[in-house]
C-alpha cells in the first residue's frame, strides 16, 4: 500500500513539474531569437538575406533595399503579443513610392527629406545640428558625456495608401538582451548611440538618394 502511495505521489509531482515548466514565461533571449526567425524567414522566402538591409537590435522590423531591383522591403510590427513575440507586416514596394524620410531622436524631428524639396530641422538639447554626424563629432567629449538619448527612429512616408507610414527603430532605452529599462537614455558617445546614429545616417542616405534621383526624373 505504502508502494502505490509513494508511485502515486511521484506521478503528481512529475506532472505538476511539466505543468509548471510549460507554463514558464519564455526568457527574453528566446523571444527575440523567435522574432529574428519570423524576419530571416522572410528575407529567405524573398531572397533578400544578401541585400542591403537593416535590422533592429530588439528584431521589432527590419528595412531591406535591392539595389538591383528598385524594391524597399519593410519589416514593421503588427502585434506584439503578451510574451513580446511579434506578429509582422511584410511590406515590399517601389522605391518610386517613398515620398519621404525622416530621422526622429528622442521625439524631436532632426533631418528630413522630402520629395522636391530638402529640408533641415533641429531639436536635441536647443542645439543646432547640420547633419546626424554633428550630434557626435559636433560636440565636445565632454559635453558629450552629459546629454543621453533614449530613442532613435526613422519614419518613412510612402505613396501606399494602404500603410503610408512607417517607422523603424534604430534605439530604444529598453535593453534588447534583458528587457531592462534605460530610464535616462544613452549618452552620445556610448556605444549604442555612435551605432544607431552611423546605421540612420546611412540609411537616410538612400532613402534621401533615391528622393534625388526622383526629383532629378521629375525635372528632366
Amino acid at each position: 500500500m505504502d508502494f502505490f502511495l509513494f508511485v502515486f505521489i511521484g506521478l503528481i509531482f512529475v506532472v505538476a513539474v511539466v505543468f509548471t515548466s510549460n507554463k514558464k514565461p519564455k526568457s527574453k533571449t528566446s523571444i527575440n531569437i523567435e522574432n529574428q526567425n519570423k524576419i530571416y524567414a522572410y528575407l529567405d522566402e524573398h531572397n533578400l538575406t544578401n541585400q542591403n538591409k537593416f535590422i533592429s537590435r530588439d528584431y521589432s522590423g527590419a528595412l531591406i533595399h535591392s539595389e538591383d531591383t528598385g524594391m524597399l522591403s519593410i519589416i514593421i510590427p503588427r502585434i506584439k503579443k503578451d510574451n513580446g513575440e511579434y506578429d509582422f507586416n511584410f511590406i515590399s514596394l517601389p522605391s518610386s513610392k517613398i515620398i519621404e524620410a525622416e530621422i526622429i531622436v528622442d521625439n524631436h524631428t532632426i533631418h528630413k527629406t522630402v520629395r522636391g524639396q530638402q529640408i533641415l530641422n533641429t531639436a536635441v538639447g536647443g542645439v543646432l545640428f547640420g547633419s546626424v554626424g554633428a550630434l557626435i563629432g559636433g560636440l565636445t567629449a565632454d559635453k558629450l558625456k552629459q546629454e543621453k538619448i533614449k530613442s532613435v527612429d526613422l519614419k518613412i512616408l510612402t505613396e501606399d495608401v494602404n500603410s503610408p507610414v512607417h517607422k523603424l527603430n534604430f534605439l530604444k532605452n529598453i535593453d534588447p538582451n534583458t528587457g531592462e529599462v534605460i530610464k535616462d537614455g544613452y549618452v552620445k558617445d556610448s556605444s549604442e548611440v555612435r551605432a544607431a546614429l552611423g546605421n540612420i545616417e546611412k540609411w537616410h542616405g538612400i532613402m534621401e538618394i533615391i528622393i534625388r534621383q526622383q526629383n532629378k526624373s521629375a525635372n528632366v
